[in-house]
C-alpha cells in the first residue's frame, strides 16, 4: 500500500503556481486583527517571494484605515480575528470585493506569543523584539504565518523579508 497524505492546501491566498498567477500583480494573503474599533493590525504575504508588510493603526478612524490597506493590497484571500456581524464597515467591503475570499472570526490564529514566536523564527530574535512592542500588527503577522503553516505543511524559512511601515509613510488612498 502506499501511504496518502494531504502535501499542501490551495486557496486563493497561497496560490504559488504560475499558471495560475498573473505577472503583473502580487498575490496577496491578508490578515486584519481588531481589537476593540480604536485598534487593528494589518499584515499581507506573498508567498511566493516571501515578503510580508505590516503596520497597525489606532484611533476613531482605524476602521477606514483598514479598508484603505485592503483596498492598496487587494488581497485574495483575508483573514478576520472577529465575526462579520461586529465590522459592518468590513462586510460591506466583502460585498465590493466579491474578488477576496474572506474568513471571519479567526481569533485563534492571532495569538500574540504564538506570532512572536514565528516573527523570531522568520526575522531574528533582535527583530521580533522590537516588532512586539507593536502588538497588533504582530497578531496579524502571527495569523499569516499560521495559515501558511497548515495549508502548505511547510516550515516559514522562505519568509524572510518584513516591510513594517507606520501610518504616514506612505500616502493614504481612501477607497470609499
Amino acid at each position: 500500500l502506499v501511504k496518502r497524505e494531504v502535501v499542501r492546501v490551495v486557496t486563493p491566498g497561497t496560490v504559488i503556481e504560475n499558471t495560475l498567477l498573473t505577472d503583473t500583480k502580487n498575490n496577496y494573503l491578508g490578515a486584519v486583527y481588531i481589537d476593540g474599533l480604536n485598534h487593528a493590525g494589518v499584515a499581507f504575504v506573498d508567498i511566493t517571494t516571501g515578503k510580508v508588510s505590516s503596520t497597525e493603526f489606532d484611533g476613531e478612524d482605524c476602521i477606514q484605515k483598514v479598508i484603505n490597506e485592503l483596498g492598496t493590497y487587494a488581497p485574495s484571500e483575508l483573514l478576520i480575528s472577529c465575526e462579520k456581524s461586529q465590522l459592518p464597515e468590513i462586510e460591506k467591503y466583502t460585498y465590493e470585493k466579491p474578488s477576496t475570499v474572506m474568513s471571519f472570526g479567526e481569533s485563534s490564529r492571532f495569538d500574540f506569543a504564538t506570532a512572536k514566536g514565528y516573527c523570531a523564527e522568520c526575522f531574528g530574535t533582535d527583530r521580533a523584539d522590537t516588532l512586539s512592542s507593536y502588538r497588533y500588527a504582530t497578531c496579524a503577522i502571527g495569523a499569516l504565518f499560521s495559515y501558511v503553516i497548515e495549508t502548505q505543511k511547510t516550515d516559514l524559512s522562505y519568509i524572510k523579508e518584513l516591510d513594517f511601515y507606520t501610518d504616514g509613510k506612505y500616502v493614504g488612498l481612501d477607497f470609499n
